[in-house]
């Protein structure tokens, strides 16, 4: 793709100058994290934003928009590199657009991305709002913004016993009380979540953002958050505790984050869970309730057990508590039967293993561990 020069911009604000692809910043407080952690390449973020191409709708997509296939970094730039769960856009030198002009109003290409339905093919393409946020929504399921009743809505296809899963854990976690991401579904083979931004009334930072694409560490990120958000371990104990009940294989530095002011850049709280559409019965019945042996379950424990927070791993649930939630949801796969007592034992598991502890606000400081120093280093600023 061609070299950009230009500035980055937060809503109308410029926050950085871009000089053949290199980011200088000018407003530090605003950056996203990921410049923040030394890497200067406008084409790098660009790339993290991208649409999979990995997915069949998103090539057709790209296809349509006569974008080369491979190349995330132009998908990104086709719409200025702009997002629904963000204000970041990028403005090149001698344009004249606003953040007005940039943000997302529609989505005429949500059932090519979603069903990969080809009728649009039959219009002059050059004729429609090509501004389609499809193109800077990541992830390897097809799925699609559409806005409807006032808010942005992500919809996901899926198997049966994928959609059933991903209901099923926001059922229970909102049973337990924590910070879900609303969902909601559509048929039998699709789901959608609501934009917990608000149409970017804040700015959602992916974990990637915060540490790169490393490994999956539990005492580091938590680590890595405290620096930015201090007593959000108890937060991410919460997604953890979920993880572990649900026994979702599939949390990642892109699923998960924090949420930060638009004004101030302040990180104001972890994001609400989302993206659990692979755990429990998502990818195969399950083999046995009783999980004594299972290594999630105790990680999660010993992690609890380790550290200071003001979360208190709940009572568990009993099955038949469990069999009413899993009941009420409208997409009933066949081994849906089994959910209920696999999740109570989880619960159960985790109770026998972890201590007691009195409610607390206080935080570990995690001195012992090896922090990136650029976060270290915007968290005092």
């Amino acid at each position: 793709m061609e070299e950009i020069n230009g500035y980055l911009m937060s809503k109308d604000t410029q926050i950085a100058r871009i000089d053949n692809d290199s980011v200088t910043p000018i407003n530090e407080q605003l950056m996203p994290y990921f410049f923040l952690r030394g890497n200067p390449s406008i084409v790098d973020w660009l790339r993290t934003r991208a649409n999979d191409n990995s997915r069949v709708n998103s090539r057709l997509l790209r296809h349509a928009l006569k974008i080369a296939r491979t190349d995330d970094a132009k998908a990104s730039a086709y719409v200025n590199g702009a997002c629904i769960t963000d204000n970041y856009w990028i403005k090149p030198d001698g344009s004249d657009l606003t953040y007005e002009d940039v943000r997302f109003k529609e989505n005429q290409f949500a059932m090519l991305s979603l069903h990969g339905d080809t009728n649009i093919f039959q219009y002059d393409l050059q004729k429609l709002d090509t501004h389609t946020p499809d193109l800077t929504s990541i992830g390897s399921y097809d799925k699609c913004w559409i806005y409807h009743d006032d808010a942005w809505y992500l919809q996901k296809r899926g198997t049966k016993e994928q959609i059933y899963s991903e209901m099923m854990a926001y059922e229970v976690g909102k049973r337990l009380g924590f910070n879900m991401a609303e969902y909601r579904i559509v048929d039998d083979n699709t789901i959608e979540t609501k934009d917990f931004t608000d149409n970017a009334a804040v700015n959602f930072e992916p974990m990637q953002s915060i540490i790169g694409e490393e490994e999956f560490d539990l005492q580091k990120d938590a680590a890595a958050l405290e620096k930015i958000l201090p007593g959000a371990t108890a937060d991410f104990l919460q997604i953890q505790y979920l993880d572990a009940i649900i026994r979702n294989p599939d949390r990642h530095e892109f699923n998960y984050g924090v949420l930060r002011d638009v004004k101030t850049g302040r990180v104001t709280s972890m994001a609400p869970n989302f993206d659990n559409n692979l755990a429990l019965i998502a990818n195969a019945p399950i083999a046995s309730a009783i999980r004594d042996q299972e290594t999630g379950l105790k990680d999660f424990a010993t992690f609890y057990n380790d550290v200071v927070s003001s979360f208190i791993v709940p009572e568990p649930l009993t099955a038949a508590e469990i069999k009413v939630i899993s009941d009420s949801i409208s997409v009933q796969p066949v081994a849906a039967a089994e959910v209920p007592q696999f999740i109570a034992n989880g619960m159960e598991q985790i109770q026998e293993r972890t201590i007691i502890k009195e409610h607390s606000v206080e935080y570990r400081p995690f001195d012992n561990l090896d922090i990136n120093k650029e976060a270290e280093h915007h968290h005092k600023k």
